[in-house]
């Protein structure tokens, strides 16, 4: 299913769970989907479905960090990005110092 679709389906399903708007945006979590789930279903299993959401999406984001990572490795090794021959450099042994400070750049 491409993007557009599943935001669509999404966003139909939870007009069409959501039984007050009003009482939706009041509510004090400030999110409709928690207050469409906890409508639905108890707090434990609602608290369940959230955390399950949260799991993958941080796996998934893991996931696009690593392949994103590869790239601009890619790309500094062919000299397409500025500063290619920091960013490709690799070292067999570096020093813990040194990773720290490439990390925190790159973050």
């Amino acid at each position: 299913m491409h993007q557009g679709e599943h935001l669509l389906t999404s966003n139909s399903t939870l007009c069409y769970a959501m039984p007050d708007l009003n009482a939706a945006l009041k509510d004090p979590t400030t999110y409709p989907v928690i207050y469409v789930l906890r409508q639905t279903m108890s707090i434990g299993w609602a608290t369940a479905f959230i955390a399950a959401v949260i799991v993958i999406l941080y796996a998934s984001n893991v996931s696009y960090l690593a392949a994103v990572s590869r790239d601009l490795f890619a790309f500094a090794r062919d000299s397409g990005v500025p500063f290619a021959g920091w960013t490709a450099r690799v070292s067999k042994a570096p020093s813990k110092l040194s990773l720290q400070l490439q990390q925190g750049c790159v973050c």
